[in-house]
């Protein structure tokens, strides 16, 4: 059955456009002739005080200047900044990997994203859920969250452009999630 374009009202004389949020919420969620293909992860933003920088955790008010590693600290869980987490869906795109490890997410339009936050991507159980309780797997850097306007200006998705970030336990060298030795 061939797929029928979505179009949109333009408020200009310019012919009608695809309605981008609309083809996006059919990849993420699915639609009469597609397969969802979006993921339940959580938003990490990063607390930020009113000169918007990161709120600093107590554990990285130290004389190193660096976040408690050896023993993790349950409010930053290592990161050494206050953040909260909220569920998301998003697309990630494995064909833009680069061999550096950068990745791109893409995301609904009603999301508020800004650079420095993370992705988290968590486990998901046989079908397709986030597992209880939530397990994070991979954690994203946002590098640049760039939102991308329609001709009239409104957003119609985000396009993140993120890196892993590698994830440390306490023995030194040995990834958390694999409990494997990191090969440099």
């Amino acid at each position: 059955m061939p797929r029928s374009p979505v179009y949109y009202s333009s408020t200009t004389s310019t012919p009608k456009e695809i309605d981008l949020r609309a083809e996006l919420q059919g990849t993420l969620f699915g639609a009469f002739d597609e397969i969802a293909k979006g993921r339940v992860g959580l938003y990490r933003e990063m607390r930020r005080d009113d000169s918007d920088k990161r709120v600093v955790c107590e554990c990285k008010k130290n004389v190193s200047d660096e976040a408690e590693k050896d023993f993790l600290c349950r409010p930053c869980q290592g990161m050494g900044f206050l953040w909260d987490e909220y569920r998301i869906v998003y697309y990630k795109d494995e064909s833009s990997r680069t061999p550096t490890g950068e990745l791109n997410f893409y995301i609904k339009y009603s999301e508020e994203l800004r650079d420095e936050d993370y992705i988290v991507q968590v486990k998901l159980d046989v079908d397709g859920n986030p597992a209880a309780p939530v397990q994070r797997e991979y954690l994203y850097k946002i590098l640049k969250a760039e939102a991308f306007r329609s001709d009239n200006g409104r957003i119609e998705y985000w396009r993140c452009k993120t890196q892993e970030e590698r994830q440390w336990s306490v023995w030194y060298g040995v990834n958390s999630r694999t409990n494997r030795p990191m090969i440099p």
